[in-house]
């Protein structure tokens, strides 16, 4: 179980290497609505899917993403510059 334990933590460990020597774009407010509007629009089968390029729609996932959306937008009503 302990080999199993290491292999994992290797490979944890070479995963988020690769992450750092990857130049990401900085992650605030407004790049997280974004993804999750990105994410609804490829639910919605509007957008391709970054992965693999194909049109998908899941509406149970678009609708999951829209109402997490809506949560945001009531929550932080008033408290945004």
């Amino acid at each position: 179980m302990t080999d199993q334990k290491d292999k994992r933590s290797e490979s944890h460990e070479k995963k988020s290497k690769g992450v750092e020597e990857q130049s990401l774009p900085e992650v605030n407010f407004s790049s997280f609505i974004m993804s999750l509007v990105s994410s609804a629009l490829v639910h919605l089968g509007q957008l391709d899917n970054p992965v693999d390029k194909t049109v998908q729609k899941d509406l149970a996932l678009a609708k999951q993403t829209i109402d997490l959306l809506m949560i945001l937008e009531t929550k932080t009503t008033g408290n945004l510059t």
